[in-house]
């Protein structure tokens, strides 16, 4: 009978051995509930200003005639494509405004996901112009002088970007985030230019005098480039929460070609006047790059 009880014991301890065990076991903790769970759309408001507010423009020697095989005016070509070159600068910088939507999934304190946004830009097509002069050289005694000016047009008419979103939860209630992704945006840039040469004025109240020559081009598209930057997101509530937030974006550059500075020959006074056909004609391409950065602030409500 002894052993008998012994062995039952034995058999029972065996059986429960593993169950305590299991109890005694530490256990992983669930995890947390996922407050930032879920879709989002929301507002944003905030300013916008460029990095490369410049447009740049290249001028080039075409081609120049001779008079009667005596008088050249390939000083004056020279000239005139010297004096298309400039680098202005127009106003890039306004009020940024638009909505946004994306998703968020959590795990632990990190929350991914990502987000679409779509701006509009206050800063407008502004225009800046200058005005430069030049003389020919070797008119001697004679007095020829061009003057030139540049007039150019750059904007950023709307913004987009796509993105995806990492961050860490400083507390449960404030997410940290950093934001990389795609951007595109409408652009535009446009320049002008136009120039005079007031002549050659010789002894006796002869000379030449030449018609203004102009040359105008643009550009208008949808541009795509890169985007990245960081920002911090506060909950309100269980569906508010507000956002602050810093992008760069890049759209790269845009190239665009003017028409010719075609200056018509002059008409010599003093025999009277005639036209002589083409003097001298000059060229010019503009470079304009889309860069810049923005700052804003949002509200966003979770489904």
């Amino acid at each position: 009978m002894k052993r008998h009880v012994i062995l039952s014991a034995l058999a029972f301890g065996a059986l429960l051995g593993p169950a305590l065990a299991a109890d005694l076991a530490p256990v992983a903790p669930p995890p947390p509930p996922c407050a930032w769970c879920g879709w989002y759309v929301g507002v944003n408001a905030g300013g916008n200003w460029a990095q490369d507010t410049t447009v740049q423009t290249t001028g080039s020697t075409i081609a120049a005639n001779n008079f009667l095989g005596v008088i050249s005016f390939v000083p004056e070509s020279i000239v005139a494509g010297n004096l298309a070159n400039s680098s202005l600068g127009s106003k890039q910088s306004g009020f940024i405004g638009g909505g946004q939507f994306g998703y968020n999934t959590q795990y632990y304190s990190w929350v991914g996901g990502f987000e679409a946004d779509l701006q509009g830009l206050s800063n407008g097509r502004s225009t800046t112009s200058a005005t430069s002069t030049s003389g020919v050289p070797g008119a001697g005694l004679e007095t020829e002088r061009f003057t030139s000016t540049t007039t150019v047009s750059k904007s950023l008419d709307y913004l987009g970007t796509i993105r995806a979103r990492v961050g860490y939860l400083a507390t449960p209630s404030v997410l940290v985030y950093g934001t990389a992704g795609m951007a595109y945006g409408g652009v535009h840039a446009s320049t002008s230019i136009s120039q005079v040469d007031n002549g050659i004025v010789s002894f006796g109240g002869g000379g030449f005098e030449s018609a203004p020559s102009a040359g105008a081009g643009s550009t208008t598209g949808i541009r795509a480039g890169w985007t990245a930057g960081g920002g911090a997101e506060m909950q309100l509530s269980s569906r508010w929460s507000v956002k602050a937030e810093y992008l760069y974006y890049d759209l790269g550059t845009v190239r665009y070609g003017l028409s010719d500075l075609v200056a018509t020959a002059p008409s010599f006074r003093v025999v009277g006047p005639f036209v002589l056909g083409t003097s001298w004609i000059a060229g010019a391409s503009s470079t304009a790059h889309f860069n810049g950065s923005m700052a804003r602030l949002g509200l966003n409500y979770k489904f």
